[in-house]
């Protein structure tokens, strides 16, 4: 028989099989005293967390009401000025969901500073901007398809043939659209964009048969031009000082959230601390801060995990959210991990399993 599959089935019986929940408990029990975990910890069930955690979130939302006016002006951006407990859940559930990215809820504050930053340059020079642009050429792109898709027909067509004054009008109306984008400018880009307007077609009378169908669906095509055209100038409808005073409202409200968010967050953790119990989450974000140092780099702890594993296999992987992504790579050489997943079978979303993550994988292993 095959001498190596009889040693590798040997093998089996000593490989460290288990969940991701009980890779987190050993890993922070090994290492308890750099982890900030008590060594005497339990692992709380499921009710008994989110009990904990709706009653912190509850008494929290009651003292935000009360000492911090900012927090009743977020209540009210977001529509949540009804109820307490209503509030509460809420809060609750984006800590949970920030819990699960790699920065945690400090992303906040990291992501109001690049609107800060961003909000009083060219807007073409922001991220959204460079988004934006992207898109504004995409559409110019498929206008300008259907552009030559029309004067096809029309060449084909000579009873049609007023309708190419138009149809070349347009032609050069994206061109000179493109022209204008690829300066990085966008305000002079969307006063460009505001001021064109589509010619009219020219009347074609007595079309019949085939020039007629050739007729109406150049109309046809001309419509989506339109369309296109008018999804354009709705994506830079606001001016630069307009769009400046939404990111720094924005950063704004992203600052009154992590206040928020880090009331409750250390309300929970000094609740936990005094009982003396972890939820798999906190056992998780202990084990990522083992293993990943701020710069990002592994740690003394992931290098000896990384020899204490030859090979690691891991299933399910389409239910994994970024920070176990980055567990599982941190403690891998780069070369010994396999994963296998099928996103069809996600279904812990309630837990922010984020299939994207394994679909990524794809674009690093086409």
């Amino acid at each position: 028989g095959n001498s190596r599959l009889a040693d590798q089935l040997t093998a089996v019986a000593s490989a460290d099989i288990c969940t991701i929940d009980s890779y987190y408990s050993r890993l922070v029990r090994d290492n308890f005293q750099a982890s900030g975990v008590p060594s005497s910890f339990r692992i709380a069930d499921g009710d008994e967390d989110r009990l904990m955690r709706l009653e912190t979130a509850r008494e929290s939302v009651e003292y935000l009401l009360s000492n911090e006016p900012s927090f009743r002006s977020l209540c009210e951006t977001f529509g949540m000025a009804k109820g307490e407990i209503m509030i509460a859940e809420q809060l609750e559930k984006l800590e949970s969901a920030l819990s699960s990215r790699p920065g945690g809820i400090d992303e906040l504050e990291t992501h109001a500073g690049l609107l800060l930053s961003e909000a009083d340059g060219d807007f073409f020079g922001s991220r959204r901007g460079k988004a934006l642009a992207s898109f504004a050429e995409m559409i110019l792109k498929r206008i300008s398809l259907l552009c030559e898709k029309e004067k096809s027909i029309i060449d084909t067509e000579p009873q049609i043939a007023p309708y190419l004054e138009a149809v070349s009008s347009d032609m050069s109306l994206v061109s000179e659209l493109v022209s204008v984008l690829s300066g990085n400018s966008y305000e002079t880009f969307r006063k460009a964009v505001a001021s064109k307007v589509p010619e009219k077609l020219k009347t074609v009378r007595n079309a019949k048969g085939e020039a007629l169908e050739k007729k109406d669906l150049v109309c046809d095509l001309r419509d989506t031009v339109k369309k296109e055209l008018k999804t354009l100038k709705s994506l830079v409808s606001l001016s630069r000082e307009e769009i400046s005073e939404q990111m720094k409202a924005e950063a704004s409200v992203c600052l009154d959230t992590l206040t928020a968010l880090r009331h409750y967050s250390k309300a929970l953790a000094e609740l936990k601390r005094s009982r003396s119990v972890v939820a798999f989450s906190d056992l998780k974000r202990a084990a990522a801060r083992l293993l990943i140092s701020p710069d990002g780099k592994p740690t003394p702890v992931a290098l000896a995990e990384r020899r204490r594993y030859s090979h690691i296999f891991v299933d399910e992987y389409q239910d994994t959210d970024a920070v176990q992504d980055m567990i599982f790579r941190t403690i891998s050489d780069g070369r010994n991990l396999f994963i296998v997943g099928d996103i069809k079978q996600s279904i812990y979303s309630f837990r922010n399993a984020e299939p994207s993550v394994f679909s990524s994988y794809r674009n690093i292993f086409p």
